[in-house]
């Protein structure tokens, strides 16, 4: 679900950011192509973004935080209109939450730490395989 909702926060922010960068806003002539650029370059990265998170790769993980990030600034710098840093907000929250499964912040050896050799954990001095089990008269 959160590809999927990075993947349509991208193709609007990808829309959004080209109509901005077209008509731009009407008090800063120059702002507005820059931070429409800004957004709709941002927006077109989630794209590949979404892909990644829907994989649960790091990379993918990584491209949003930044996206969402870089998004979040450009759209503050555009003006009054903060429902799009409130979305990316959001994202990112929900990103930060969902950390472990991408495997952010640990080693990949230390997830499996515990289950070395699977099973019970042995005693030491006992046996346990089959050919200690068998007599040896």
């Amino acid at each position: 679900m959160l590809a999927l909702s990075i993947g349509f926060i991208g193709f609007v922010s990808f829309l959004g950011g080209l109509a901005v960068f077209v008509s731009g806003p009407a008090g800063d002539p120059l702002g507005g192509p820059v931070y429409g650029g800004i957004v709709a370059v941002t927006g077109f990265l989630l794209l590949p973004a979404a892909v990644g998170i829907w994989r649960l790769d790091a990379w993918g993980w990584w491209l949003a935080i930044v996206c969402s990030l870089v998004s979040a600034v450009a759209i503050l710098g555009l003006g009054p209109n903060k429902v799009g840093v409130v979305l990316e907000v959001v994202v990112l929250g929900f990103l930060v939450l969902l950390k472990d499964d991408f495997r952010i912040g640990r080693s990949k050896v230390e997830g499996r730490r515990g289950n070395r050799g699977g099973g019970a954990r042995k005693k030491k001095g006992t046996r346990t395989s089959r050919s200690d089990r068998r007599s040896k008269d």
